[in-house]
């Protein structure tokens, strides 16, 4: 992956608002997994995204003692 996709992801140049990905998955407060995906994609395919997104933060959080 190139360092222009991160830089992409990171600045918001692809969201259609500016907006990076930190703003839509904030540290703290609800997550936006649609415009999240949008950052870089359409919107096609995010419900699935974002059920993967649920259970590896599930899979992190059960792994914290």
């Amino acid at each position: 992956m190139s360092v222009k996709v991160f830089r992409g992801l990171l600045d918001g140049r692809w969201s259609g608002d500016a907006k990076c990905l930190a703003f839509y998955l904030p540290t703290s407060g609800p997550d936006d997994l649609k415009n999240a995906w949008r950052t870089g994609n359409v919107t096609d395919h995010w419900e699935e995204i974002a059920s993967f997104y649920r259970q590896f933060m599930a899979a992190l959080d059960a792994a914290r003692l």
